[in-house]
């Protein structure tokens, strides 16, 4: 089930984003959850009244392209305009996990410490209003993809824009998964991101952004996996317009879990239409607590030290 079923948003604007009376604030300036809005149909009506998320200092979370945005752009507007996104106020108070995975250097160290990635996780969870934050971020990725912003950009597949439009449709389904928890109460994506003995129990958590599976890993096969993949499954063929990077790798990672987990443990079915490709993405291992870095193409998104 995918949390735009309300519709697809209408574009805020064509060039420059439209912002609330605090827009100017930083993304880190203020974070926190929706909490009595209503999917509309234009993002620019989406409520923007923020809670902070309890027990968590707003200052102290991560956001993502925290590194800052480069300048390897067609169109000058291109930054500006995902600037403008990162600077939403909405948009903040929604801290999707999916624009956090590949591009935030804060979050990387976040998920060294269970701790520390729970305490994020609290706060990406607190947001009360999915749906919301769905048709907003759904909003931007279409305006993103306008030759007035990012279009040409996106059209050559410049791995930044890639990675932006890609974390804005998969919304949802990463908010979904990322906020299922085990019998002990515990994140399922904390345990699997801080597992030092079972570093590919992360992977799956990239198939939203367009990483496929790495042939040969096996994550483990947990509750938690299997209710992931189903989120997943359902994802994937909700997914009326195929825009989702979930439609080129989510059938072959299904087979790939089944291989070690048993058939029938990844639902593989797929809906009529729907394609069973895999998508381009690489891995590229980190060396310290065998968290895995995944990036676009052939190069990293976002450059941590570590990657050349």
């Amino acid at each position: 089930m995918d949390g735009s079923k309300g519709g697809s948003a209408k574009t805020t604007s064509q060039k420059h984003l439209k912002f609330s009376s605090t827009s100017t604030a930083s993304p880190a300036a203020t974070t926190g959850s929706l909490r009595d809005s209503k999917p509309t149909s234009s993002s620019s009506a989406v409520p923007t009244g923020l809670v902070t998320a309890p027990g968590t200092a707003s200052g102290s979370l991560p956001r993502p392209f925290d590194t800052g945005l480069g300048n390897n752009y067609t169109n000058p507007d291109c930054p500006t305009f995902i600037n403008n996104v990162l600077r939403n106020d909405t948009f903040v108070s929604c801290l999707p996990l999916s624009l956090l995975l590949q591009n935030s250097m804060s979050f990387f160290s976040a998920t060294k410490s269970h701790t520390s990635i729970t305490r994020t996780l609290d706060a990406t969870c607190a947001v009360v209003n999915e749906p919301a934050c769905t048709t907003l971020l759904a909003s931007f990725a279409s305006d993103l993809r306008q030759d007035s912003n990012c279009g040409s950009d996106y059209r050559r597949q410049q791995p930044l824009v890639l990675s932006a439009y890609n974390g804005l449709v998969s919304y949802s389904s990463l908010y979904r998964a990322g906020c299922e928890k085990d019998d002990k109460g515990n994140y399922c994506f904390a345990n699997a991101i801080t597992n030092m003995t079972s570093p590919s129990d992360s992977y799956p958590y990239y198939l939203p952004l367009g990483i496929a599976l790495p042939g040969g890993s096996q994550p483990t096969c947990s509750d938690c996996l299997k209710r992931t993949m189903d989120i997943f499954n359902q994802a994937a063929n909700a997914d009326k317009t195929q825009q989702q990077p979930l439609m080129g790798d989510y059938a072959a990672a299904a087979q790939l879990i089944n291989v070690g987990c048993g058939p029938g443990f990844a639902n593989t079915t797929m809906a009529a239409g729907k394609s069973a490709g895999q998508s381009s993405g690489v891995v590229q291992q980190r060396s310290s607590g065998g968290v895995v870095v995944l990036a676009v193409g052939v190069a990293s998104l976002i450059s941590f030290g570590v990657l050349g």
